[in-house]
């Protein structure tokens, strides 16, 4: 029912060991837009011309290129430390972090499973998980706490650009290194959080940007893989919903200001590091953090109507104002349909939305189970669109039962208990579906 399989190997004339960015590695809209293959529509910087610096602001993404450090080296000078070889023998006894574009976001930035590198490097990185006629994105390596750090010839110098903002900034007290290594088809999805920047040692990568208070459609909580992003929302996305991008190359250092959600798809075999800073400073993004984390969130519930006042067009104030006021049923219930009605691929929306409904209709009101019906087929394709969440696989299989058609309601639960099985860990809460699936009646 699962099996793994292989893409192409490393081939003879490899970046560092490395298989070098190949266009048919990739599907064309993932490499190029509209058939140009560089672009971005962030500022552009020269690190070797200092009249450009003025394009960098802290409020806003760019991207360095032709980065110097302070002892004259560029970035690309100092790759020789993160050849796949040299990474191979350094860690092939480490631990290292490893998940998928969607659960990498629902662990705080943090892949949740755990390989020794030198096996990622060697046998996994180029695997993908095949689970019926699905094929899942390869595995990446996304790791706050690597061994990686602090090997000889591997360091993060904070340029002297982005000093000179702030010398307190990006300092080993107040930001932690990440490292990153994945093969074409990796990445990870839509998130937001402190300032960061990010070295590309090797490969290629297209980052997507939503500045502070518009939040990306389908949300920032993993509910979309980045391949399901790119192939099934990204094309429909009407103007005043389309994302900034760019393409990051070999040497390039990319700057994320706090609050900006994105998302990164690797292009070819790519190893790269990030700076993130601890703590945000925008009161927005404080409040939001906030009551997000918070054990009672309704304690939240003024602070974040003013920022529903600062933000209107955020679905993440309207989720969390929902869960703030859940008691207070329909009322509640406003906040996810007009999140809806702004992102009909907000599937975190549509799962509290039915979770709602469904509840009331176990309890007798027929209204709501007629209304959770009428919803659930509105969202079908949706829903189709987006077979690796489970959330949304749960909420076909609920469609198929209110219909009465049990074998494909069985179909779609039986999908979701293969992937627990096959180790996608989603990390959302769900029922117990091996319950569920017992309960049904045969036929």
């Amino acid at each position: 029912s699962s099996m793994w399989i292989c893409a192409a190997a490393v081939s003879a004339t490899s970046c560092g060991g490395w298989r070098c960015f190949a266009a048919e590695d990739t599907p064309p809209n993932w490499h190029g837009r509209q058939g140009i293959a560089e672009f971005c529509d962030i500022p552009v910087v020269d690190g070797g011309d200092p009249s450009t610096w003025a394009l960098a602001e802290p409020s806003r993404p760019f991207l360095l290129r032709g980065l110097q450090f302070a002892d004259g080296t560029t970035l690309v000078g100092r790759k020789s430390a993160f050849e796949r070889k040299r990474l191979t023998e350094d860690l092939q006894d480490s631990p290292c972090s490893v998940g998928y574009s969607w659960n990498i976001v629902m662990n705080k930035g943090q892949g949740p499973s755990e390989m020794l590198c030198g096996e990622f490097i060697e046998k996994r990185m180029r695997q993908r998980l095949q689970i019926q006629d699905e094929v899942y994105e390869p595995p990446y390596v996304f790791d706050r706490y690597s061994m990686l750090m602090g090997r000889p010839g591997v360091e993060v110098t904070v340029p002297e650009l982005i000093r000179r903002w702030n010398t307190s900034a990006f300092t080993p007290e107040s930001a932690k290194p990440i490292v990153m290594i994945g093969g074409p088809g990796s990445g990870v999805g839509f998130h937001r959080h402190a300032a960061a920047f990010q070295y590309l040692v090797h490969g290629k990568k297209r980052w997507w940007m939503y500045p502070i208070g518009q939040d990306p459609p389908g949300g920032i909580h993993g509910s979309w893989g980045i391949q399901d992003w790119v192939d099934k929302v990204h094309p429909h996305l009407l103007d005043d919903m389309k994302p900034l991008e760019c393409m990051q190359s070999e040497g390039d250092l990319i700057f994320v200001p706090e609050g900006f959600s994105h998302a990164v798809l690797n292009l070819a075999d790519s190893v790269s590091m990030s700076i993130q800073e601890d703590h945000v400073f925008t009161s927005g993004l404080q409040v939001e953090f906030a009551a997000r984390s918070a054990a009672r969130v309704h304690e939240h519930t003024a602070d974040l109507k003013w920022l529903l006042k600062q933000w209107p067009r955020s679905t993440e104030t309207k989720l969390t104002l929902f869960r703030a006021t859940r008691k207070k049923g329909k009322r509640a219930a406003r906040y996810l349909r007009e999140a809806l009605r702004h992102d009909p691929w907000l599937s975190d929306a549509q799962y509290l939305l039915a979770d709602l409904l469904g509840e009331r209709a176990r309890k007798g009101d027929q209204a709501a189970g007629e209304d959770l019906l009428s919803l659930l087929e509105s969202w079908e394709s949706y829903l189709q669109e987006n077979p690796r969440n489970a959330q949304c696989t749960h909420m076909l299989a609920q469609l198929h039962l209110l219909r009465g058609d049990i074998d494909l309601g069985r179909a779609a639960i039986r999908k979701i208990i293969l992937r627990q099985q096959g180790g996608v860990e989603d990390l959302r809460p769900l029922p117990d579906f091996a319950g569920i699936l017992r309960a049904l009646p045969i036929g």
